[in-house]
């Protein structure tokens, strides 16, 4: 029996493993309350996601692999899993399939969060800071 998405998982994983990094995505979020962190080696599982999203969700940590925020486009949760000040009305959709976070190249203490609407809504990019 093919399972795409147990391949896909599992090449992600290898990529990370032998990879460089600067540990700013050493942990994700996504699913049902489930998440990964490549802070140890194997990879540890985390069980305290605060959503169930069946698509686009983004994690950003410091450069020592530390959680800072994550979202699933519509709020945003800080590394306590309590949503964040202003947190909240994030233009994506629960059927969005791309977040990104990009910090600021002149201040890393300022990150951006793209999300998109749904495939359904015209529109386009968005962006919140």
């Amino acid at each position: 029996m093919n399972h795409p998405k147990l391949y896909v998982t599992a090449l992600f994983i290898l990529l990370k493993t032998i990879s460089f990094s600067q540990n700013q995505n050493n942990i994700w979020y996504f699913g049902d309350r489930a998440g990964l962190s490549f802070n140890t080696n194997p990879p540890t599982t985390l069980n305290d996601g605060v959503f169930s999203h069946a698509e686009g969700v983004s994690s950003i940590c410091d450069i020592n692999g530390d959680l800072l925020f994550f979202t699933n486009g519509l709020k945003v949760w800080n590394s306590n899993l309590v949503t964040m000040p202003n947190g909240f009305g994030l233009l994506g959709d629960n059927s969005s399939s791309q977040i990104l976070i990009i910090p600021n190249p002149g201040n890393c203490n300022i990150y951006y969060i793209f999300t998109t609407p749904s495939q359904s809504l015209l529109g386009g990019l968005y962006f919140s800071i």
